[in-house]
């Protein structure tokens, strides 16, 4: 029943006060979902100053019918509940200004309790609201020294922010955390490939060692891998990208079982291993494939 004002009957209800005639009206609605969604936008109208049924009860403290009207959206409409409880009437004004105002504890209480931990944002958001003078419902409340409701109020926003600030933290470490160990992953897979290649460059030394001096004179990879005359060879150049302070007479590639290979430097860059890998395996697929 909407009347030429778009005030329905439940609006009427909600303002006196009348707890049986709004769940009569509620409970015309089936369970069937068609049916709640009408219900839904019965609830949320407006009349022809932007204030719904939860507006009129709240300002005039009928706690038991603001709690029918929060409780008349299923949990997986939250969000609407929240949208619903956020409105706007025409002065700016929010149920939680009005309650605020005129004293009534229970229903800001009742109101700020729809706002679960995961929604501390939106909590802030709504405490933050100001109406048309610009004030929030926290001034309101100090105004008209309702000193429960400032304490609530207070509160409430308190444990939000402070909520928010540990999760920044929690997440700050977490990242963190996962940065280390994403570098700790890519120095044991850095290390695992350089030890392949040094390996790699073993063996291959071992195969030239292993030729006649004719063979090695006539062979183009030796001369470059080993013997370039008045330049460093190519073995030592890889040496010098595996190892950032590279010396000749330390780093030696030998045949003998016992040879210990020296341990990276761990103060490299991550740009300079990647650097590393990329010439190392572009190396070790060279000379798979010419040799």
């Amino acid at each position: 029943m909407n009347t030429q004002k778009k005030n329905t009957t439940l609006h009427f209800a909600s303002a006196y006060g009348h707890e049986g005639i709004a769940k009569l009206f509620l409970n015309e609605f089936s369970a069937e979902e068609e049916n709640y969604k009408k219900m839904i936008e019965y609830v949320i109208k407006e009349d022809e100053l932007k204030r719904t049924a939860l507006h009129l009860a709240s300002v005039n403290g009928h706690e038991r019918i603001v709690k029918l009207l929060l409780k008349t959206f299923r949990e997986e409409d939250k969000e609407k509940l929240i949208d619903y409880v956020m409105k706007e009437n025409k002065f700016k004004a929010t149920s939680l200004h009005l309650a605020s105002l005129f004293g009534h504890d229970k229903i800001v209480n009742s109101l700020l309790n729809v706002f679960g931990k995961d929604k501390n944002d939106k909590l802030i958001e709504y405490l933050m609201k100001e109406n048309q003078a610009k004030y929030t419902a926290l001034r309101l409340a100090l105004q008209a020294e309702h000193e429960n409701i400032v304490n609530l109020l207070s509160q409430k926003f308190n444990n939000a922010n402070n909520e928010n600030i540990l999760c920044d933290l929690k997440q700050t470490q977490l990242f963190r955390k996962q940065n280390t160990t994403n570098q700790n992953n890519r120095q044991v897979i850095t290390n695992a490939m350089n030890k392949n290649i040094l390996r790699d460059l073993q063996q291959l030394t071992k195969m030239f060692n292993r030729q006649s001096t004719t063979q090695q004179n006539e062979s183009i990879l030796w001369s470059i891998f080993v013997f370039r005359a008045g330049k460093k060879p190519l073995k030592e150049i890889i040496l010098s990208f595996l190892f950032i302070d590279y010396d000749s007479k330390i780093h030696i590639i030998e045949d003998d079982p016992n040879f210990k290979k020296r341990k990276r430097n761990t103060t490299e860059s991550d740009e300079l291993h990647y650097l590393q890998n990329e010439a190392s395996v572009s190396f070790s697929n060279f000379y798979t494939n010419f040799v």
